[in-house]
């Protein structure tokens, strides 16, 4: 309630004030009740009509404190762009009987690469220029160019920081001599992209970083398939951190698991195991439980699309001598942790949904034809979030 209170206060004196001047608004309520009302609400509604209402109500509704109020109590779901159609977004949220999918375009024609907190990194291939939106408020910021010397773009990432508004962009690139390095710039505060010392790290120049990379609780993960570690950036601090990677039987997938980096990895036929970065100062995983699908192997069976020209699901994986759970691919955790996304790998078009907590196991396709194939996918929360532009 400290949101509530501070707001409150504020809204104490500008109603007050209000009142000497004119007569009270007729949409008039206490600012308490007022502040609840709204916070009950979804952000397409407070960002599309509720602000429109009246200033009373547009002023608590673009309220910094209304605003991070209403961001910890969203929760997120899985946004999912087509490389070939980017002007299309699909928004997929996971409710406890059902699941929701909306397509939503956008006058922004770029590739998203990264979502924190609702703001989402964009870059425009023909510019070749970094953006940051919020698709809600359709907001949209251009970062600065950078210099010709740099080359070939990895793990692009952005990270915001709820305590003071503001956002950080990280880009991992090659110099002229072919070596990494790390280039940050905070969005509304910098001219231009400033690197960071990676000295203390000798093999960080040379390390073959993934292209999917993450940011959770204020740091941004930069992993490698190949490697036994990987690298934190202390976004904040701007300062890098070397971890090991978990003692795993077979490498896994990195996803965003609560507010932690987790770790999906194949244990089995239709089993696997979840582990969690629990401990920064130390870097401890945690091997927090295991996901046994075995009972359920039917269940997706039936779930899955058959492949153009084929019979069945088990004729196509008998012809190709493959494994079912082989083709099920974990891209992310939605609902703080209790529900685990699965993606088809071509030729399926299946996403199977797991719900942790309750063993139900659904499913929804999105795509339809070869896009599948290059859909970015992250979690995402739909928020009221603005971006310091100045």
């Amino acid at each position: 309630m400290a949101g509530v209170n501070r707001i409150s206060d504020k809204l104490k004196v500008v109603s007050s004030s209000s009142r000497r001047k004119r007569k009270r608004s007729p949409f008039f309520l206490p600012e308490e009740i007022l502040f609840s009302i709204l916070l009950k609400l979804p952000v397409e509604v407070l960002c599309n009509v509720m602000r429109y209402v009246c200033r009373e109500w547009y002023n608590v509704i673009n309220d910094p404190c209304f605003i991070d109020a209403h961001l910890q109590k969203s929760t997120n779901c899985l946004l999912i762009q087509s490389y070939r159609f980017p002007n299309f977004f699909h928004f997929v949220e996971i409710h406890d009987s059902d699941i929701q999918t909306r397509m939503v375009r956008y006058e922004f024609p770029m590739s998203a690469y990264s979502s924190c907190d609702g703001l989402i990194l964009f870059r425009c291939n023909e510019e070749g220029i970094f953006y940051v939106a919020n698709p809600t408020t359709m907001q949209l910021v251009k970062l600065p160019p950078l210099s010709s010397k740099w080359c070939f773009i990895r793990a692009p990432l952005l990270t915001y920081f709820r305590s003071t508004g503001r956002c950080k962009v990280v880009l991992i690139l090659r110099d002229e001599n072919n070596h990494n390095v790390c280039l940050i710039l905070t969005v509304g505060a910098d001219s231009a992209w400033r690197q960071i010392d990676t000295k203390h790290f000798p093999d960080f120049a040379s390390h073959s970083f993934s292209c999917k990379s993450f940011s959770t609780g204020g740091y941004i993960y930069l992993t490698c398939d190949y490697a036994s570690h990987l690298f934190a950036l202390d976004a904040e601090a701007e300062i890098f951190h070397r971890f090991p990677k978990p003692d795993c039987t077979i490498g896994g997938k990195y996803m965003v698991w609560k507010s932690f980096l987790g770790l999906v990895a194949h244990h089995a036929a239709f089993v696997w195991e979840l582990w969690a970065l629990t401990d920064l100062n130390t870097g401890k995983w945690t091997k927090l439980l295991y996901i046994d699908l075995r009972g359920k192997r039917c269940k997706i069976e039936q779930k899955f699309d058959v492949p153009y020209g084929e019979s069945s699901v088990q004729g196509y994986l008998s012809r190709k001598n493959l494994s079912l759970d082989r083709c099920l691919v974990p891209i992310a955790s939605l609902k703080n942790g209790e529900v685990l996304i699965f993606r088809g790998t071509l030729p399926f078009k299946t996403y199977i949904v797991f719900n942790l907590k309750t063993r139900k196991v659904s499913s929804f396709v999105i795509c339809r034809g070869e896009e599948h194939a290059s859909n970015f996918y992250v979690c995402h929360i739909n928020n009221l979030v603005l971006l310091n532009a100045s």
